[in-house]
């Protein structure tokens, strides 16, 4: 069972949101579709910056994802 398809295997063509490695956000019928980690994790992924989406370590990654949380706070 696949929980995140990538944009790359949706669509047969390159897109903007594709070449952002990004993940295609499925479509949510009911509030408790919406609440769902197959929802919810394509959402957040999509909106984290791409330059920490190419981070080389995962300790590089969380360290700009938790600045960046703090700053907009």
């Amino acid at each position: 069972m696949v929980f995140f398809t990538n944009l790359e295997q949706v669509h047969n063509y390159n897109t903007r949101a594709a070449a952002n490695q990004s993940y295609y956000l499925p479509k949510a019928r009911t509030n408790y579709g919406l609440l769902n980690i197959r929802f919810q994790g394509p959402k957040v992924w999509n909106s984290i910056a791409k330059e920490m989406k190419l981070c080389a370590t995962l300790k590089g990654f969380k360290e700009k994802f938790k600045t960046e949380i703090l700053c907009q706070y």
